[in-house]
């Protein structure tokens, strides 16, 4: 995984998200940069693309939880 990209990639969408919090831009960012590199959809396949110290399966619930919480404004995420 290209760390610089990502960190770059992950600015960008602070700037252009400018109503989540940083752990939020962390998780958009991890997730949008394993779409693109796994040019796949697929949960599995993203979490191998991005995956490095943790388990596959770790890191798609963490995705799933991050999803589920109440706390990430969906809204506001589709409106910016």
């Amino acid at each position: 995984m290209n760390l610089p990209l990502l960190y770059q990639w992950q600015a960008r969408l602070g700037k252009a998200l400018s109503k989540l919090n940083s752990w939020q831009i962390e998780n958009v960012g991890l997730f949008s940069y394993g779409v693109i590199r796994a040019e796949s959809c697929q949960q599995g396949q993203i979490a191998r693309q991005v995956n490095e110290h943790e388990r596959v399966e770790s890191t798609m619930r963490r995705w799933r939880r991050f999803l589920s919480n109440k706390a990430f404004p969906l809204e506001v995420f589709f409106a910016e």
